[in-house]
């Protein structure tokens, strides 16, 4: 009596088909994954927005602005993001005008201030992304999030530029988004080059 069992051709066809079946359905698996991701990434946005307009709403009416009254578009100091006072973070004069800022310190005043993780700056489909955290970036002891005015080393080397996923429209200048600025404009988006 003879034993039966999958010949060699057998088994090489079912290999077959269940690779062809995996070559099917791994481009569709990977877009439902960059579905998701963009859906977290959405959804980090809104409450992005919603943070805003409660800054706004704490803070007369104006958007997130790092800096003194009439800063400009800038990178701060070299440790300006652990300055003990907003003076020496944004180098602004004593009577508060003036200084440079970041849109990522204009962002992490969210996070100072209306109490947004650093989490919600960081998409994950945006694979260059890390969320800030303060052992990664060097800073030990006693010192929190809210002691901080931006995501860490300014630069496009540095922890500001890789740990936010987002852009915001530039609060400084001639243009700059107020609360009563149209409301069909985008206040922040998937992160430009210009961050």
């Amino acid at each position: 009596m003879r034993k039966r069992g999958f010949t060699l051709v057998e088994l090489l066809v079912v290999i077959a088909i269940i690779a062809l079946l995996m070559g099917i359905l791994m481009p569709a698996l990977a877009r439902v994954r960059q579905l998701a991701f963009r859906m977290t990434c959405g959804t980090n946005l809104s409450g992005i927005g919603k943070a805003m307009l409660i800054y706004a709403n704490d803070y007369e009416d104006e958007l997130p602005r790092a800096g003194g009254r009439n800063a400009t578009w800038g990178q701060l100091p070299a440790n300006g993001y652990i300055a003990a006072t907003r003076q020496l973070a944004y180098g602004t004069a004593a009577d508060g005008s003036g200084g440079k800022a970041s849109i990522s310190s204009c962002f992490y005043l969210l996070v100072k201030y209306a109490e947004v993780t650093p989490k919600s700056f960081v998409c994950k489909g945006d694979s260059g992304t890390i969320e800030f955290k303060l052992a990664d970036a060097g800073i030990t002891g006693s010192t929190e999030l809210i002691d901080l005015w931006d995501f860490g080393t300014p630069g496009a080397n540095g922890t500001a530029y890789k740990s936010c996923s987002y852009s915001y429209h530039c609060p400084f200048g001639a243009y700059a988004l107020t609360t009563s600025s149209e409301p069909g404009f985008a206040i922040a988006a998937d992160r430009n080059p210009f961050l």
